[in-house]
């Protein structure tokens, strides 16, 4: 087996070692000392005053022993502390920097994508127009105006989004979706309840009401897709 290094210590390591042996077995000698004395007369109180006036002395002497070293320690450690954070510093701006290029980057990316979904899903949108009129116009030339005014009238399906990913997006940085509300009475028609008038919210009432009706959640499963889908309500996104 390989010979093991011996694990050497200085004289100032040594004479602490030796002072906490000292003052630990001073301790539990005082320790014993203080739990089986019972005070009867002048004596032992005598003795107990002795004990406490040991003690006393050894906290002042450990103290005045230690202190200089803990000074020390500290002070270096605050320089130490301070020219690392000097070092670092530069290089913590330049990888800020960095990421705020590319978060700037990606958002424009994800802006563009958000763009062409909802290019896409108003192509889906007109083309369910079309085959609902071309539907209708199969009706009336077939002589069934009731039915062909019925398909024409029947309220227009969502068309269904389709996702469409950014070209690159910042590793390490996390989505944050949220619901906003543009427009209460779109919103409630989108969702089939546009009877009910609406009255004037303020923006506290509104983020309420998202919070209420769970649209954030809604805008973390549909993303920029959301806008697209429901109207009067517009998927916010921040980067972490």
């Amino acid at each position: 087996m390989p010979e093991e290094t011996p694990v050497t210590v200085d004289q100032s390591q040594a004479e602490d070692i030796t002072l906490e042996e000292n003052y630990n077995n001073q301790a539990l000698v005082l320790q014993k000392r203080v739990g089986e004395l019972v005070i009867v007369d002048v004596v032992t109180f005598n003795t107990m005053t002795s004990i406490e006036t040991t003690a006393k002395d050894n906290v002042k002497a450990i103290t005045a022993h230690m202190d200089g070293p803990i000074k020390e320690a500290h002070s270096r450690h605050k320089k130490l502390t301070q020219l690392r954070n000097d070092i670092v510093s530069p290089h913590t701006d330049v990888a800020k920097a960095a990421r705020r290029k590319c978060i700037a980057y990606s958002e424009e990316q994800k802006k563009i994508a958000a763009a062409e979904a909802r290019k896409q899903a108003e192509i889906l949108r007109q083309k369910e127009e079309d085959e609902r009129i071309e539907a209708a116009k199969k009706l009336e030339d077939e002589g069934k105006t009731e039915q062909a005014t019925q398909v024409l009238e029947a309220p227009a399906m969502p068309a269904p989004a389709i996702p469409v990913e950014p070209t690159v997006s910042v590793k390490g940085a996390r989505e944050i979706w949220s619901a906003e509300i543009t427009d209460p009475k779109a919103m409630f028609q989108a969702f089939g309840s546009g009877k009910a008038t609406m009255p004037e919210l303020t923006e506290d009432q509104l983020s309420q009401l998202c919070t209420v009706l769970k649209l954030h959640d809604l805008a973390r499963a549909l993303k920029s897709n959301l806008d697209a889908m429901v109207s009067g309500l517009h998927a916010a996104e921040r980067i972490v």
